[in-house]
């Protein structure tokens, strides 16, 4: 009767240990999914700014260019951290997503003094979607059969 009594607030032991666990679980696998996407980022960039140099490209096309990179760099940190926890793809592409698009706000502020308003929330969007996406697919991505 006492061990009942001991554990009756509605707690059981080792319940606290489980959450700082599963949190660092998906910490860890934020932080992966978050440098390969900063990476895919980078690489599609580096490509895109070849392509301006080497091509009659009009300017304009860079700002363009710049979403689509972040949107690939965004879809992949969902997909890879879909991929890594298999469970909560469309919340956790979310997250990563938001946590890239901060990261680029950051830089953006210190190279760019203004950006119109209208842009920053397409950009956002579509950010936001390509990350929950990636999410998504990540999550429900099948195993290989091997023969």
């Amino acid at each position: 009767m006492e061990r009942i009594q001991k554990h009756s607030g509605g707690r059981r032991p080792g319940v606290e240990g489980l959450q700082a666990s599963q949190l660092h679980r998906y910490a860890k696998a934020a932080l992966i999914s978050i440098l390969f996407g900063e990476l895919v980022t980078m690489g599609a960039l580096l490509l895109f700014s070849l392509l301006l140099c080497r091509l009659e490209v009009p300017p304009a096309a860079a700002d363009c260019m710049a979403v689509i990179a972040a949107s690939m760099g965004a879809l992949t940190a969902g997909y890879t951290c879909g991929r890594l926890l298999k469970e909560k793809g469309l919340l956790l592409g979310f997250i990563c997503g938001g946590i890239l698009l901060v990261i680029m706000l950051l830089f953006s502020v210190g190279f760019q003094q203004s950006a119109p308003v209208a842009a920053l929330c397409v950009k956002t969007g579509i950010i936001l979607l390509c990350a929950g996406f990636g999410g998504v697919l990540g999550v429900n991505r099948r195993k290989r059969i091997k023969c």
